[in-house]
């Protein structure tokens, strides 16, 4: 019984891991912040699963995600860092 729990307890941060990569990448492209109904219907990852993971994301990642918040509605953008920008134009250029 115990390694069945242990069992599922992996397989779920297996799923949310994934859901923060696919997070990650959606945000990392787009130019503008994105609601959470917006991410929700391009991720097909229900609100309250959404809103767990962004949370954990902002907390673990601040420098990375940003939350912005109008008005009761969230919306989460995507910080560049300077390092990122300056290795992606070298790559360009290779």
């Amino acid at each position: 019984m115990k390694l069945e729990i242990e069992s599922l307890k992996q397989h779920r941060r297996k799923i949310e891991s994934h859901y923060a990569e696919t997070i990650l990448q959606i945000l990392q492209a787009s130019p503008v912040p994105l609601s959470l109904s917006l991410l929700s219907t391009w991720t097909g990852i229900p609100k309250y699963r959404l809103c767990k993971v962004l949370k954990q994301l902002c907390k673990y990642y601040p420098e990375k995600i940003r939350k912005i918040t109008v008005a009761k509605d969230a919306f989460y953008q995507y910080i560049p860092t300077p390092n990122s920008a300056f290795l992606a134009i070298i790559k360009v250029k290779r």
